[in-house]
C-alpha cells in the first residue's frame, strides 16, 4: 500500500500533458468505456476495501480506503481525457480531503497538471474548486455563507444573527459522541447570553420530530435548530459528527473548530482567547 501511495505522490511532480484534448468529446461514450476500465484497474483494491468494510473493523479499514483512493488517483493520471476521471477526482478524491502523505495543496497541483486545462469551463470544474476551498477551512478563514430554514420554517442567516459570536454544531440524536457534548453547550449557554453567543444546531436526524424530541430530552432547545442537507455538509467540510465551529458573526471568520467530541471548556477557552 505504501508503494502505491508513493507512486501517487510521484505523479504530482510529473509534467502535465502539453496538449489537452477537447472537452466536448461525447461524454456518455467515453464514460461508458472509462467506467469499465476503472472497475478493472481498481479491482484488487476495491475488493479488499469492500471485504474490510463488510468485516466492520472500524479504523482498521483506513489503509484499505487509502489504497483504493490511491489507485483511483493513478487511474485519473493515466486517463485524463476520459470525462469519468474528472468525476472520480471530484467525488472520490477531493470530496474526502487529503490523502495519506498527499496534502490538499498537492492534490490542487495534480488537478492543474492533469485536468484543469481540459475541463476549465465545465460544471465539475466549479464544484472541484469549491471542494478545495471547503476542504481547507481552518481557523482564520472566512466561513461559507449559511442561509438555511430552521425546523419551524424560519430562515436562519448568519449575517443577520444579532450576537457577537456563533457556535455552529453538526450533530444527531443517534450520535453518542454528539449527545455527550450537549452538557457542555448547556453550561456555555448559562455563561453567555444570546447577544454574546448564539447557537445553531444542524441535525442529521431524518425527521424534525426526532430532532425536536431529542432537543427537549437533552435540554438544548435554545438557539436555532436546522436539518442537515448535502450542501451544508459539503460547505462546512463535515465528513463525520459531531463537528463544531465557533465563528465571529461580524467578520464570518472561523475562530475555532473541532472534529469529534469537544474537550472540556474548549469553547470557553476559545472565547476567552478572543477578548
Amino acid at each position: 500500500m505504501k508503494t502505491l501511495l508513493a507512486a501517487c505522490f510521484a505523479l504530482l511532480t510529473v509534467s502535465a500533458r502539453s496538449e489537452p484534448q477537447n472537452a466536448d468529446t461525447d461524454v456518455l461514450d467515453v464514460d461508458s468505456v472509462g467506467r469499465a476500465a476503472l472497475l478493472q484497474f481498481t479491482e484488487t483494491e476495491r475488493d479488499a476495501f469492500v471485504k474490510a468494510n463488510n468485516a466492520a473493523i472500524g479504523e482498521g479499514i483506513r489503509p484499505f480506503w487509502n489504497a483504493y483512493r490511491a489507485k483511483k488517483l493513478l487511474f485519473v493520471s493515466e486517463n485524463p481525457d476520459v470525462h469519468l476521471s474528472l468525476i472520480v477526482f471530484k467525488d472520490d478524491i477531493v470530496r474526502y480531503g487529503p490523502m495519506e502523505g498527499i496534502s490538499m495543496d498537492s492534490l490542487w497541483n495534480f488537478y492543474n497538471k492533469y485536468l484543469a486545462a481540459t475541463y476549465a469551463h465545465s460544471p465539475e470544474d466549479s464544484s472541484i474548486r469549491e471542494l478545495f476551498y471547503y476542504n481547507t477551512l481552518s481557523v482564520g478563514k472566512k466561513a461559507p455563507a449559511f442561509v438555511q430554514e430552521d425546523v419551524h420554517g424560519n430562515m436562519v442567516d448568519l449575517r443577520k444573527i444579532k450576537s457577537r459570536y456563533i457556535l455552529l454544531n453538526f450533530w444527531a440524536s443517534w450520535c453518542q459522541p454528539c449527545v455527550q457534548e450537549i452538557p457542555q453547550f448547556n453550561h456555555i449557554r448559562s455563561k453567555y447570553p444570546a447577544d454574546v453567543l448564539e447557537f445553531i444546531f444542524v441535525s442529521e436526524d431524518k425527521a424534525k420530530e426526532t430532532e425536536g424530541k431529542a432537543s427537549l430530552k437533552y435540554g438544548h432547545t435554545y438557539g436555532f435548530h436546522c436539518m442537515s442537507n448535502d450542501s451544508l455538509l459539503l460547505k462546512f467540510n463535515v465528513k463525520g459528527i459531531p463537528k463544531t465551529y465557533l465563528l465571529d458573526r461580524e467578520t464570518g471568520v472561523i475562530l475555532f473548530f473541532s472534529d469529534g467530541t469537544l474537550t472540556d471548556d474548549a469553547i470557553i477557552k476559545a472565547l476567552n482567547a478572543t477578548r
